[in-house]
């Protein structure tokens, strides 16, 4: 086994090129195929993932042409080293070019991709048909009572001074023991008007404020945010509660809180540290002071503090009775599914789609990394809770419905529990498509 490894280490020295090459018009082929514009759908994240991985590997490559030159050029093999050395620049040049006309495509390639282009609906299915989104809303225009009417209503009270050191007690009590924990994570997971979900990236908890919308029914946008801008003001909000205590972009607070400055992208983010939890609040408004962060950490600690004490009231609509549902809301391949189910044990929900005729997966890694959420349960299987879950259905173009039957998948905690189905409904849908 030894003398093969060394065998193939001796080859690798004598003709370090050849690998580089092949890596390299792989890279290149793979880089057409997504060009042209006619990969089938369930190859096309395949494709990517090869391309990605092959991009990696040439970058290995690069750096053992480079050592490999050196060393030549060392032995005063100049030619032979130079040669090496200048083949590594031009495999440089050759992977950006590849990296750089993907990532062009995305940018400014075709913007349709024709999955739907021969398909047709379904017939003898009845299929449900989504609402109308109500992402658009002065979200002011809420009961007086609500979280978000007590936050974004906050301007003419003065409330102190937000550049002054932030803190949240009753959170950071209630992760003192693994009981306050397990408690926390259960009241985020049935409280509708928390998301509670995993990052896709890292997988840690985060749960992010919903809003009502106009018609008095939550609200579950993309990225977490809402926002408005008319003639009587304009801001944009989002509040999270980071489990792992790592903000947006990784970063951590060894305590207390801060600003971002000026300078950044989220210049109106501030974070308050509580225990290992990091609270994000983004802050942006026609009114000085930060004021809204004021008025959350203000409302977060009184409903952090009733939780912790124990009288804190069971939310209006948590829990219903009656069977699992999902219905949809959205349109252009951006959709809401609001789910009620109760899976009887912890564990996370996450969505599956299939083009009804052929039963093709649709968007199926993206689904399970983002489409995800943490329900409440209990014992009472008819006791149903609310769970909100945004999603994206890539495949397809604007105008062009099709049928698609989505699909609510549970996790359990314990992983000696199989994953299974809880329910599912068919919907007449269109995929995203970037605009032109």
């Amino acid at each position: 086994m030894h003398r093969k490894l060394r065998a193939i280490g001796r080859w690798f020295c004598r003709f370090p090129v050849v690998p580089e090459i092949v890596v390299l018009l792989v890279m290149a082929a793979f880089v057409s195929l997504i060009w042209s514009n006619r990969l089938p759908y369930p190859f096309r994240w395949q494709v990517e993932k090869i391309l990605l991985a092959a991009t990696w590997f040439s970058a290995a490559g690069i750096i053992w042409l480079i050592v490999c030159g050196v060393s030549r050029w060392r032995q005063k093999e100049r030619e032979r080293g130079g040669a090496l050395l200048l083949f590594a620049f031009g495999s440089v040049l050759a992977t950006a070019g590849c990296l750089g006309a993907y990532y062009f495509y995305f940018y400014f390639g075709p913007t349709r991709d024709h999955f739907a282009d021969h398909l047709h609906l379904p017939t003898g299915v009845v299929l449900q048909t989504a609402a109308f989104p109500e992402t658009d809303c002065d979200f002011r225009q809420a009961k007086s009572t609500t979280f978000q009417a007590k936050v974004l209503n906050s301007f003419p009270s003065p409330l102190g001074n937000a550049e002054k050191e932030l803190a949240l007690p009753s959170l950071e009590k209630m992760q003192e023991t693994d009981a306050k924990k397990a408690s926390l994570l259960q009241y985020l997971a049935i409280h509708p008007e928390w998301r509670l979900y995993r990052e896709s990236v890292s997988g840690n908890y985060i749960a992010t404020r919903r809003f009502f919308g106009s018609s008095g029914n939550l609200v579950t946008t993309r990225d977490g945010s809402y926002r408005f801008s008319g003639s009587n003001g304009s801001y944009r909000y989002r509040l999270d509660l980071r489990l792992s205590g790592r903000s947006w972009n990784n970063r951590t607070i060894s305590s207390g809180s801060e600003h971002d400055s000026a300078t950044v992208y989220h210049r109106y983010t501030t974070r308050v540290k509580a225990g290992t939890a990091c609270v994000e609040i983004i802050d942006e408004s026609t009114e000085p002071g930060r004021k809204m962060t004021l008025r959350t950490l203000s409302l977060l600690e009184t409903e952090f503090a009733a939780l912790l004490s124990g009288t804190s009231p069971l939310q209006e609509d948590a829990v219903q009775k009656g069977k699992p549902s999902i219905t949809l809301s959205g349109n252009r391949g951006d959709y809401v599914a609001t789910i009620r189910c109760n899976p009887g044990e912890p564990g996370d929900i996450y969505l599956k789609a299939y083009e009804i005729t052929g039963n093709t997966p649709l968007s199926a890694d993206y689904l399970r990394r983002t489409a995800t959420e943490r329900t409440g349960y209990s014992n009472a299987p008819d006791e149903l809770y609310f769970a909100q879950v945004p999603f994206r259905i890539y495949e397809g173009d604007w105008g062009q419905f099709y049928g698609a039957n989505i699909q609510v998948w549970f996790v359990p905690e314990d992983k000696t529990h199989p994953e299974r189905m809880i329910c599912s409904e068919n919907f007449k849908i269109e995929g995203w498509m970037r605009e032109e």
